[in-house]
């Protein structure tokens, strides 16, 4: 039986919606990264960002896309986070966690996740970024209580932070 190609039905600068055998997928244009920010080997750094479409302000880890298709992850795990946090490192700070799917029945690509080790004096107060609010410093305690009310409620950074848990051994299973 022969595999039919996908279709691109729709495209612009970001992505592109393909078609194969009635079943629409979403294709990014780059892979995406999410970075877990441990502070002082016991908390966990958390972004406060606007998401205009819900019309909410979340609270997340840093993440993103790569900036170009010859971008490596690790590269892109630090660009986005110092650009989301203001927060300069060196590459050796970070360690990969693993990789995840974001809608696997809908886009194919896994997402990079990295860990990346700070101090509390690495971060800075006052920084500039257009798409975070503001910068957090949270225990495990107080991120499952965001968890509880709805404000750490998006899938991948849930997900991120539970695979960490798991693999890590942080929680007996």
């Amino acid at each position: 039986m022969k595999q039919n190609k996908i279709k691109i039905v729709y495209q612009n600068r970001f992505f592109k919606i393909g078609l194969k055998n009635d079943y629409y997928s979403f294709i990014p244009k780059y892979k995406d990264v999410i970075i877990l920010p441990i502070v002082d080997k016991k908390k966990f750094l958390l972004i406060k960002a606007n998401r205009q479409l819900i019309k909410k302000s979340l609270y997340e880890f840093p993440a993103g896309g790569f900036d170009n298709l010859k971008e490596k992850p690790l590269d892109a795990a630090k660009r986005e986070f110092e650009e989301e946090t203001g927060i300069k490192t060196k590459r050796n700070q970070f360690f990969k966690i693993g990789k995840s799917f974001q809608i696997p029945n809908r886009i194919k690509d896994e997402i990079y996740i990295f860990g990346v080790n700070i101090k509390i004096k690495e971060i800075k107060k006052n920084f500039t970024s257009s798409e975070v609010e503001s910068v957090k410093i949270k225990s495990i305690k107080e991120i499952l209580s965001l968890i509880k009310k709805g404000s750490f409620c998006t899938a991948v950074p849930c997900a991120t932070l539970f695979y960490y848990l798991v693999t890590k051994n942080k929680i007996k299973i």
